[in-house]
This record gives C-alpha cells, sequence and structure tokens, in this order.
C-alpha cells in the first residue's frame, strides 16, 4: 500500500468543481488511480490538499491533466509485519457514524448519529468488526458537511473526525479492513484511517 501526498492547484477548474462536489473529486482521482483506493482532504493553513492511500502508485500525468501534483509517497507495504497482535496505535479517522434506517422501505437508508455517546459506540462496534479495540477517543473537531452531487440528486453528509488510540486485536483482520476503509461513503473522501505511533 501506498500513502501519497497530493497539492491540488485551485486556478484548475476540475479542482474548483471538485472541492464543491466530492462526486468529482472521487472521479478525478479515479483516472489516476482507477480502484482500490481511499482519499481524504487535508488543511494546513490556508493551504488544501490531498491523502491517497492505494495499492499501487498513482499515474502522475492523469494527476497533473485534472490539477493535482504529487508532493510526495510513502510505501506501507511494512506495516502489518511491523504491527501485529497487540500492538498499540495512534489513530484519526473521518467518518460518517450513521445507522440504517429503513422506515419500512425495500432499501434502507443512513441516519447520522447525532448523539456523541452514540458515535463513540460507533467506532467501538467498528473496532469488534474490523480487529481492533478502541482505548481512547475524542472528536477534536466539529462537524464537517461535505457535498456530494449525483445524478438522482445533490445531498450534504456530516462527518466527523475522531482521533484517539487503539490496539490491534486480529492484525490480519485488522490490516484487511485498514486497506478497504472504515464506515461508509469511502467515495467521498471518508474512511481513511491515519496511523502513527
Amino acid at each position: 500500500m501506498y500513502l501519497a501526498k497530493l497539492s491540488m492547484d485551485l486556478r484548475h477548474p476540475s479542482i474548483r468543481q471538485a472541492l464543491k462536489d466530492r462526486q468529482d473529486m472521487h472521479r478525478n482521482l479515479a483516472q489516476a488511480y482507477e480502484t482500490g483506493f481511499l482519499y481524504r482532504l487535508t488543511e494546513s493553513g490556508s493551504q488544501q490538499g490531498l491523502l491517497v492511500l492505494s495499492k499501487r502508485e498513482p499515474d502522475q500525468a492523469a494527476l497533473e491533466k485534472r490539477g493535482y501534483a504529487l508532493q510526495g509517497i510513502q510505501d506501507l507495504s511494512a506495516l502489518p509485519e511491523l504491527y501485529r497482535d497487540g500492538a498499540v496505535l495512534r489513530f484519526n479517522l473521518l467518518a460518517a457514524p450513521s445507522k440504517k434506517a429503513s422506515e419500512g422501505r425495500e432499501n434502507s437508508r443512513r441516519v447520522f448519529l447525532v448523539d456523541p455517546a452514540k458515535r463513540a459506540d460507533w467506532l467501538k462496534h467498528q473496532g469488534s468488526k474490523y480487529g481492533f479495540e478502541v482505548m481512547e477517543a475524542h472528536e477534536p473537531t466539529a462537524e464537517q458537511t461535505i457535498a456530494v452531487g449525483r445524478k438522482s440528486g445533490s445531498f450534504l453528509l456530516t462527518a466527523i473526525e475522531f482521533s484517539g488510540v487503539l490496539k490491534i486485536v486480529d492484525a490480519s483482520l485488522f490490516w484487511a479492513s485498514w486497506e478497504k476503509g472504515i464506515g461508509p461513503e469511502k467515495a467521498y473522501g471518508l474512511g481513511l484511517m491515519l496511523l502513527s505511533r
């Protein structure tokens, strides 16, 4: 797996549109990564950028055509061997904690969890499903609103940043889940869990 840091040319029309609509952001990145990637919008002062986790390195020409530039890339393939069962890591995750509400419909829809205690339970549940135990967690920032446009209609997603400490309890399950992302709405910049010692 590779973690790439991308900058964005805010003068480029493709970037301006992608920042207004995460569906476009995902489409842009898919041109450079095809499938199997997660991304997250970052901010440093007035600068916006992206972190992208992927199974392969990006097509840099495809990125540049759409206003992105590769600033750096890390090969993370050694992480699963370095951190096995019992390893303790710091994490940061931008996610949309939600539950399914069928309301008598054939296809259920997701309802955002407003209550912080329920969001904490949601995160613990993700851990039990994906091979980690949440040892400590908090929400360091306010809720974020993400705009998504679809042919069937535009909508807004609410996202929460979780930060804390986890312990790996099933390494093979954890790393497989980490690669795929944690929680729903991964196409819109959610689910990429950043890890550190």
